[in-house]
This record gives structure tokens, sequence and C-alpha cells, in this order.
């Protein structure tokens, strides 16, 4: 099943067409990658996405249904959620009180934070997103406050998760750390578009090219010559198994003649 699929989606901010009939099909338990330099107009899908920006045409199906996102209470219900490439949290609260933020178990008008605090500490355990819930924001890593961030998603039972350049201001360790835990993420079958600029030599989602012109490419039919024929600038970083697309050569990216395509 298809958990995402927009169909010939189109922005433009006055005579900057930033989509221009973008199609993209994620589906479930899959981990994708838009892949893409400054501009290309990854942050500007992510966001009709999640509901931040309306597209001018197009379409969005969420698990097949046609979908209309207006804001992102509307993603919320559907099941989305997002971590911006500029972390939405309140530096002098806690890493908890940050979590469940709109979202507080109350009884009898009365906040119950432990019951919040064993939901989150669970969460954590499960997914390998290990942080201090007392520890304030500013206190902190970089590293640590995006878990905090893939936590608020989580414990809103978030389906979709959006990743908006979510490399960008990691260390190459907090990377891999971060690719595992979206390793174990889609292992429990959540599917995770990211708008990311990855360097092809790290580890790196399952696939997809970005740009104007967008589409996926499978294993089973990204030949040589289909590949050469999508785009001008293609990099390809290829496992063992693929190694017959990279010439022979799996170790070492294959470069040809803008889109970009990433393939593991």
């Amino acid at each position: 099943m298809d958990a995402i699929r927009m169909m010939g989606i189109v922005k433009c901010f006055g005579p900057v067409r930033a989509n221009d009939g973008i199609d993209l099909i994620v589906k479930q338990q899959e981990i994708h990658c838009l892949l893409g330099e400054n501009g290309t107009g990854k942050s500007t899908l992510m966001n009709i996405l999640f509901g931040l920006y309306h597209p001018d045409a197009g379409e969005i199906y969420i698990n097949e249904k046609k979908a209309s996102i207006t804001n992102p209470n509307d993603a919320y219900a559907l099941g989305i959620g997002m971590v911006h490439q500029h972390f939405k949290l309140v530096e002098c609260f806690t890493v908890l009180d940050n979590i469940i933020m709109g979202v507080e178990p109350t009884k009898h008008g009365f906040l119950q934070k432990a019951e919040a605090r064993e939901k989150v500490l669970a969460l954590s355990e499960k997914y390998g997103l290990h942080v201090d819930p007392d520890a304030l924001i500013e206190d902190i890593t970089v590293g640590m406050q995006q878990r905090t961030e893939i936590l608020k998603m989580l414990y809103r039972e978030n389906e979709i998760l959006i990743f908006d350049e979510p490399t960008a201001v990691l260390t190459p360790q907090e990377i891999d750390e971060l690719m595992q835990i979206m390793r174990n993420l889609a292992a429990e079958g959540f599917p995770q578009p990211a708008g990311a600029f990855f360097k092809p030599e790290r580890s790196a989602p399952d696939y997809l090219p970005c740009g104007l012109d967008c589409s996926t490419i499978e294993y089973k039919s990204g030949t040589r010559a289909h590949l050469e024929d999508q785009g001008e600038h293609i990099v390809l970083n290829l496992g063992d198994q693929h190694s017959d697309l990279a010439g022979g050569h799996a170790e070492k990216p294959v470069k040809l003649p803008n889109p970009m395509y990433y393939l593991p």
C-alpha cells in the first residue's frame, strides 16, 4: 500500500516555480530520501505535505485516500508529523515538557506528568532514542534536540514521519545514529519521506531523486541505461548486490551527466 501519493504538485512563489508537477510515492515501511542542492524544492514539497504551504495544483493521497491538508492540524489528524530543519523547541523547558506540549495528559484538570514520563521513556527505549526527560533543551546537544523532536511525533502517534534536512546540523557519529533510528522506525512500519541533503558516501535511506523532474527508480528496473536516460547528474553508491549498475565498482560512486539520484 502507498502511504503517501502526491500527484502533479505545483507550488509557485510569485514568478518562481518551486515545485513543477511533482509526483512522489512513498510506500509503507519505506525510508524515502529527497536528495538535491539548495533551492530544488525539497522543503517546499515536505511543507505542502505537512500543511504549511498550499499547493497551487495537484492531489495528495494518504493511505490510498484523497486528503485535504490545509494546515498542520489536518496533517496531525492524518498521522503525519514533521521534524523541521530548525527545531520547534522551547529552550527553557525540559525535554519532557516539549514532547507533551499541547497534548498534556490531565485528570480532573490536573497534569499527569508521571504518566507522560512513563510513555516517553517506553518510546525512548523501544526506538533507541535515549534522552534525559528532565534535561533543559538549552543544555543538550543538537542531536539530542533532534531526538526530542522525533519523540514528539511518536508521542502523538504519528505514523508518517517527515524529516527536513535531518543531517544538516549533525556530526558524522550523530548521522550514523540517526540512520539507525530511521531503520528502527521503518522496521516498526513508519514510512519516512526525508527532505534532505545526504552525502552519498555515507549510509542513507532507500532511494529518491529530487528536483523539477522527480521519479523513483526501483532496483529491479534500475539498469545503467535507464539511469542514464533519467537526468544529467546521477550519483550511484550501491551495495555489492547491485554492483552491476555501477559497472562492477560498488564501492566507488559513479558520476553521470541534474537531478541527482541516490541508490544505496
